[in-house]
């Protein structure tokens, strides 16, 4: 009997960045169990999520954040995305990591004028926004279902949200001649939660030679954060050395009351390769 491991995502990313595979690019479960050997497998993916959500900041002001997928590609500093499972018969254990640092630079320059009459004033300005996700999950799985065509792992864990935002912003002037008074500054709002999940996963497989299969993830979860869940399905291909995946991410999560950060969810397509030996 043929033995495939297919990787799925979550979140969230999101949040990251900002926050995000949300983890629902976890390892597709293993079609059959052989008790006395180890099993492992690794994805490597990658996740274009837009991302969603509101902080406040120290100085008690609010701001809602959104980053589509288009600008996450274009702001994008660094990412590092993937997955590792190991099996042993029905227990195992799964990890996932997505990190995102996200960043985007603003600036400006206005001549003020009242009506068509020009003064010689001007006016400029400039803001840094950077935004930091990582989210690690952690989690033991028991096989509850293992046949030809389908596979399913129940799973407990935990995963670690951990999300930074920072705003450098600069303001000058000038009147005629004589500069005023240049005015800068820096907001900052952090969150560092750790919660709980219970979960599934799997895959169900079709098509000749059931090489086609259908990926699937869940989880919700609590304790730091007042609620967190992550969803993933999509549609993977089986050849000889491993998978390639494709799907749909989301992560949710939902802080508790006075957290920097009020919201946070991460949602888009993700694409990868999954590895098993």
């Amino acid at each position: 009997m043929k033995r495939t491991i297919a990787l799925a995502v979550a979140v969230i990313s999101a949040a990251t960045s900002i926050l995000p595979s949300i983890a629902a690019a976890e390892p597709v479960a293993i079609s059959a169990t052989r008790p006395d050997t180890w099993e492992f497998g690794a994805f490597l993916y990658g996740w274009v999520p837009s991302l969603a959500g509101r902080a406040t900041f120290p100085n008690g002001q609010s701001s809602d954040i959104s980053v589509d997928a288009s600008d996450l590609l274009n702001h994008t500093k660094m990412a590092a995305l993937g997955s590792f499972e190991v099996r042993k018969g029905s227990w195992g254990m799964f990890t996932d990591v997505v990190y995102q640092n996200i960043g985007a630079f603003r600036s400006g320059y206005r001549n003020i004028t009242i009506g068509d009459m020009g003064l010689p004033a001007d006016v400029s300005a400039s803001a840094n926004l950077d935004i930091k996700t990582t989210f690690w999950t952690l989690a033991a799985t028991y096989r509850v279902v293992a046949t030809e065509d389908a596979a399913l792992d129940l799973f407990a864990g935990a995963r670690l949200a951990d999300v930074k935002e920072n705003l450098d912003w600069t303001l000058n002037g000038n009147v005629a001649q004589v500069p005023l008074p240049g005015q800068a500054g820096r907001l900052s709002a952090n969150n560092h939660n750790i919660d709980a999940l219970v979960g599934l996963k799997g895959r169900l497989a079709f098509g000749t030679d059931l090489k086609w299969f259908v990926p699937y993830y869940g989880d919700i979860g609590t304790g730091d954060s007042k609620l967190t869940w992550q969803a993933m399905a999509g549609l993977g291909y089986a050849f000889g050395w491993g998978e390639i995946i494709g799907g749909y991410r989301y992560l949710d999560y939902n802080f508790k009351s006075g957290s920097r950060i009020d919201n946070l969810n991460m949602s888009g397509p993700m694409l990868g390769a999954a590895f098993h030996w």
